[in-house]
């Protein structure tokens, strides 16, 4: 039965009159209390009765302090739900989150939170941003798992893997040594940033945000290539970096590297494969980016294992190896290199492409081929 406007109001009077009734005979639960509070609200709002809707306001904000001795947080939830004056009801949400009770919201009794109510949805995730930097981050992390919200799940998951990646830095710079015991808790550390970034990675799919899931995932393995790093020190990753604040035995962190940082470890780590994901996981993917550390590895330290990886893994267009020419030309050593040379262009695929370079330098193949 639809009322009209005035028997709407007169419905909320009454409605008052049986709560205040209940209240002070102890009659009624605090749960009907709170479905009373609701009803007659909705019975102000289809009126416009603008005093009866202050009424109701003023009642909760008063019922709420003996919800809140009874630790009924459960009640403040569901006059925020109920109700559906998101604005004027904030003090609510407060309240739950000085109480920190605010996870409250994602439990699996909270089933009156209606899956389908996007405003309410977008309240709470309006109201978890302006507080998420004074509150307990880790536990809305069910919240916004309750509501969909995956980006903004992600995206938290991805702060605490920050944490855990500042704490191992502070131990890094301060404790760390090649001998101490601290490396295994750095290594705990360590851990449990790989879970974060890979629930991450699998929030940002869901999402369909592949640009923040390949960050997360490349995120994952640079920890996973630091972790391998502190497992076995003395085969580790070294390079000619200037003097940081760390051991000078332990190899050069992996997780905030600066360009310079990062072409020198393409540059020199024995390993093809350490050099190739840790440029992946910084975005250096271009062939242009390879030419300066494959002269580096291949011709002046002749490591010809590296360009051979490289060259299995990676396209090699023919300007690519055009580039590589221009570099040993420009060589002042070229001729101590010559021997280098050679064998980095037997190991091109191409035929074509080795003969042409050949010819170009006037360099002899066929006693190697």
């Amino acid at each position: 039965v639809k009322l009209c406007p005035v028997s709407s109001s007169h419905v909320g009077h009454e409605l008052i009159r049986v709560l205040h009734k209940g209240i002070e005979d102890s009659t009624i639960s605090r749960a009907i209390e709170v479905e009373l509070l609701i009803l007659a609200f909705s019975a102000y709002n289809m009126a416009n009765c603008i005093e009866g809707i202050d009424t109701v306001v003023n009642i909760v904000a008063s019922r709420a302090k003996v919800l809140v001795q009874e630790q009924q947080f459960e009640m403040l939830l569901r006059l925020y739900a109920g109700i559906k004056a998101y604005h004027r009801l904030l003090f609510l949400l407060d309240i739950l989150m000085e109480c920190r009770q605010f996870d409250v919201v994602s439990g699996s009794t909270a089933g009156f939170l209606a899956d389908g109510e996007q405003t309410l949805k977008n309240e709470l995730k309006s109201f978890l941003r302006r507080r998420l930097p004074q509150a307990r981050a880790a536990n809305f992390l069910g919240v916004y798992e309750r509501f969909g919200m995956h980006i903004d799940s992600g995206k938290l998951l991805m702060s605490l893997a920050s944490r855990q990646l500042e704490e191992y830095r502070k131990i890094r710079e301060t404790q760390l040594s090649p001998s101490d015991s601290n490396i295994q808790t750095a290594r705990e550390l360590l851990l449990p940033a790989i879970r974060y970034y890979a629930e991450a990675s699998k929030r940002f799919e869901s999402a369909k945000c592949h640009q923040l899931q390949s960050k997360s995932l490349s995120l994952a393995l640079l920890v996973v290539l630091e972790i391998l790093q502190l497992s076995n020190v003395s085969s580790a990753l070294t390079t000619p970096l200037p003097p940081s604040t760390c051991s000078p035995s332990l190899p050069v962190s992996l997780l905030h590297l600066d360009a310079l940082e990062l072409r020198l470890i393409m540059a020199y780590s024995q390993s093809f494969w350490n050099s190739y994901w840790v440029s992946r996981c910084y975005g250096a993917v271009s062939s242009t980016e390879w030419i300066s550390p494959i002269y580096q590895q291949a011709v002046v330290r002749g490591n010809i294992e590296f360009f051979r990886e490289f060259a299995a893994t990676c396209p090699c267009p023919l300007w690519m190896f055009e580039s590589l020419v221009s570099v040993f030309e420009k060589d002042t050593l070229k001729n101590q290199r010559k021997q280098s040379f050679l064998r980095v262009l037997r190991c091109i695929p191409s035929r074509l492409i080795k003969s042409k370079i050949a010819n170009h330098l006037e360099l002899e193949l066929l006693e190697d081929q």
